[in-house]
């Protein structure tokens, strides 16, 4: 079974190949079944569903190959870019560090991701509203229209289309709530400013 269903992924056939991993672990007996083995189900189970962009069960079946095996740095991995597609990236730069700390900064890849999900997080609030603090000086309106805007693109209300839509917008709308919390006070923004030293 779990060869059709490697060959199932293999193929693209995603949704047999979630049937038939999902299937195989099921039926394993829990007694016999070897740890290691169980945890490279639930792994596949969770390539499976990131390609699927089903990154909420993705995340369930990364943690659960983890609580069987927590070296695993393909779970960490895997889960870590779920995180990032769900736009928490706080969470994703964690687990991918110590993917790549546990593969022993072996993949090229892992690193431009790694490099990627570091950027993401250290984005200003003015990047995050598409704005710079000199447009903000001298168009003190342009903070809240831009803030405007980003609320119309990513108000969970209006990404209902599935969970992953909803929760990538959910995060985004918080990240746009803190962003225009510090920058529209006075006084946070200079606290702001000055630990990011831009001032």
């Amino acid at each position: 079974m779990i060869s059709c269903a490697t060959a199932a992924f293999k193929e693209s056939d995603y949704s047999r190949a979630l049937e038939l991993f999902t299937q195989a672990l099921s039926r394993a007996d829990p007694n016999a079944f070897d740890q290691t083995q169980k945890a490279t189900l639930h792994l596949n189970i969770a390539n499976t569903l990131f390609r699927l962009e089903k990154y909420i069960p993705a995340i369930e079946s990364c943690t659960a190959a983890l609580a069987l095996n927590r070296s695993n740095a393909k779970a960490l991995w895997r889960r870590g870019n779920c995180y990032f597609e769900l736009c928490r990236f706080g969470p994703a730069e964690k687990d991918i560090i110590e993917a790549v700390k546990l593969d022993g900064y072996g993949k090229k890849e892992w690193h431009a991701k790694r490099g990627e999900v570091r950027r993401a997080n250290k984005r200003s609030h003015f990047e995050w509203l598409e704005l710079t603090s000199d447009s903000v000086a001298q168009r003190p309106g342009s903070l809240k229209l831009a803030y405007r805007k980003q609320c119309l693109t990513w108000h969970p209300d209006r990404n209902l289309g599935n969970a992953e839509a909803t929760e990538r917008a959910k995060n985004m709308f918080c990240i746009m709530q803190e962003a225009y919390s510090v920058l529209s006070d006075p006084r946070k923004k200079l606290e702001y400013m000055k630990n990011r030293g831009e001032l």
